[in-house]
């Protein structure tokens, strides 16, 4: 690229970073897209924490006993959510290209749909439905989570024979995908991410945060609930800082920070409930401040590995594959967020406080990946991934979001905020002249 073209692009960047709020709050299409694909994340949200406070409801225990009885059944019904989501998320990446983003989407509301009615069929001591329901529903939420990215091109209206040789495209463009060096390596760290993310054990928390409270003496399923309606609170408020800072000190110190917080947190835990498991109630302090550094784990999450792990596969992925990419590190979290599911209920029986060093081994040794593998990404845009990458395969990539870009009217938005930005600064320069 030419230098004049390069100072340029730089210069575009920062001017465009300055007024990035005024531009995306002047463009009322993008706010209304985005508003609607946020509903996914909020499902998936909901349907992670509604099953953990259920198992400790009088009305569910009383009507469902094999399942809250059995850490196996616990832990299955949990893992089924996301047996349809490993499903959902890989199915999104050829169905998002063949029949559109919108279309599959709408096709995970219908499984969301379906999954809510089947919860209604469950009766009295028989659960069958709850697992039928919560694998449809999964399918739904894995097939939002796996979408990514809305700013690829819609195909137009195909034949039938068409459809065929397309479905044979995109099944052989995942084989492409980790045929090459570069795209493996963006896919290993989309893969890898998710991976640590989930084994740090906020999931663990997050699913089974009434039964964790119980067990650390929070006698009553109230108070245990409680808790946990603390634990989704510390988690949102958490998460709005990183909206702020994630572009101003970056995707690594940021995971540092949460490691190494979430890290003594769950060893603090580990060995509180060592020492005083036996005897709660004598050491009911102890309890509340084990649940107090679960908090301290669950906010360090919230303000670092969730929102940067989200981030981070959204982004390092080209056009061409973006959709594919992003589907197959979303599958990462639903693979391994159903193995925490499963095994965890056993785990915490079995193995007590063993389970917070446990993920704490995770979290030593997710520093050590983000130190030496990750990539920094801070401050490059999605055409500028090559050279984080040390790739060439992004130049058409480019065109295509410009095309994007001009198709929603963000190029010609933020042309009028530069223009009237100048024009400011001219006016002041004659005022003061």
């Amino acid at each position: 690229m030419d230098p004049i073209d390069i100072a340029a692009n730089e210069e575009r960047k920062k001017l465009a970073y300055k007024n990035r709020w005024r531009t995306i709050f002047s463009n009322p299409k993008i706010l209304v897209i985005a508003f609607f694909a946020s509903f996914g994340g909020f499902e998936y949200g909901y349907q992670q924490g509604v099953l953990g406070q259920s198992l400790v409801m009088y009305r569910f225990k009383d009507h469902f006993p094999s399942v809250v009885q059995s850490s196996s059944a616990t832990g299955w019904l949990t893992s089924v959510l996301q047996l349809g989501g490993i499903v959902g998320s890989l199915s999104a990446g050829v169905l998002g290209e063949v029949f559109s983003r919108k279309y599959t989407m709408f096709s995970a509301c219908c499984w969301v749909v379906l999954g809510s009615y089947l919860y209604c069929g469950a009766t009295y001591h028989n659960p069958a439905m709850l697992y039928a329901g919560r694998f449809f529903t999964g399918l739904g939420v894995g097939t939002f989570s796996g979408v990514g990215a809305l700013s690829g091109p819609v195909l137009p209206a195909l034949g039938d024979g068409e459809q065929v040789s397309l479905w044979r495209r995109e099944m052989a463009q995942y084989y492409n995908i980790i045929r090459t060096r570069d795209n493996l390596k963006r896919v290993a760290t989309a893969w890898l991410v998710m991976f640590f993310q989930q084994w740090s054990g906020i999931d663990a928390i997050i699913y089974y945060a009434a039964n964790v409270f119980e067990s650390l003496g929070l006698t009553g399923g109230t108070t245990a609930l409680l808790a946990t309606g603390v634990t989704g609170v510390v988690f949102f408020v958490s998460t709005l800082p990183a909206m702020a800072i994630i572009d101003k000190v970056g995707r690594k110190p940021m995971l540092y920070v949460g490691s190494v917080v979430m890290l003594v947190s769950m060893v603090i835990a580990g060995v509180i409930v060592a020492k005083f498991r036996h005897d709660w109630v004598s050491h009911a302090a102890a309890g509340w401040v084990a649940v107090t550094f679960i908090w301290i784990y669950v906010g360090a999450f919230g303000a670092t590995w969730g929102p940067v792990s989200w981030t981070l596969v959204s982004e390092i992925f080209p056009l061409s594959i973006r959709a594919k990419g992003a589907s197959i590190g979303a599958s990462s979290n639903w693979l391994n967020n159903f193995a925490v599911a499963f095994f965890v209920p056993p785990m915490l029986e079995a193995w007590a406080w063993g389970t917070y060093i446990f993920f704490a081994v995770f979290l030593a040794a997710g520093i050590a990946w983000v130190w030496y593998f990750l990539p920094e990404t801070k401050g490059a845009t999605l055409e500028e991934m090559d050279r984080v990458f040390g790739s060439k395969v992004g130049e058409e990539d480019a065109r295509m979001l410009a095309q994007a870009r001009r198709d929603v009217g963000l190029d010609q938005r933020l042309e009028k905020t530069l223009a009237e930005d100048t024009a400011e600064q001219d006016g002041t320069s004659v005022e003061k002249a």
